[in-house]
């Protein structure tokens, strides 16, 4: 065969190669990879639901703890601030700071004072306890229940007190007494 039908030959050889490739390529690689782009967009809608929904799950949860927070932010603001007037916890409470301090209780009289007019709609009006009592110690002691009635777990605020010399006890120290006015808040029911 001469050179020039050789190459011809080979050209045309090439060309069915190349039309071969061409036909495969058509038939079987190009659906197998229409195909692949499916299931990949399919993955791909899936997971962006998976991560919504743990998404939408985690903001859930953190409702959930938000809410019981909440819930311990109500209770504490229930203890420092009851509703209604409670006395029976208010004399409670005067009472356990007295016996914790060592003082001795001369009087005591709890009055509950009318609220005044809230100007804010949506919050409670406050309710005042008026307290007048006499108590009666050393003076460390006075001290103590001082700064304990003042942090005490209910709102407690001292307007007015007056110290004086009671008398003297035998073992040198000085016996004072405390006149004390205060108010303890409540909001109204």
């Amino acid at each position: 065969m001469r050179a020039s039908s050789k190459r011809v030959l080979s050209i045309g050889i090439a060309a069915i190669f190349l039309i071969g490739v061409l036909v495969v390529y058509g038939s079987l690689i190009r659906p197998t990879y229409t195909e692949i782009e499916k299931k990949r967009a399919e993955i791909s809608v899936a997971e962006n639901l998976f991560n919504n929904q743990k998404n939408a799950t985690e903001q859930v949860n953190k409702a959930f703890v938000e809410m019981k927070n909440a819930t311990k932010v109500r209770e504490a603001i229930s203890q420092a601030l009851p509703v209604g007037p409670n006395m029976t916890q208010a004399l409670h409470q005067v009472e356990s700071v007295i016996r914790s301090n060592k003082v001795t209780i001369d009087a005591l009289t709890i009055k509950a004072t009318a609220a005044e007019a809230n100007k804010q709609i949506l919050a409670k009006r406050l309710g005042k306890l008026d307290l007048n009592f006499s108590v009666s110690g050393p003076y460390e002691s006075i001290r103590d229940f001082l700064r304990a009635l003042e942090t005490n777990v209910r709102v407690t605020n001292i307007n007015n007190f007056e110290l004086s010399t009671a008398s003297e006890m035998g073992s040198g120290s000085t016996q004072f007494t405390l006149q004390l006015v205060a108010q303890m808040y409540y909001q109204e029911e």
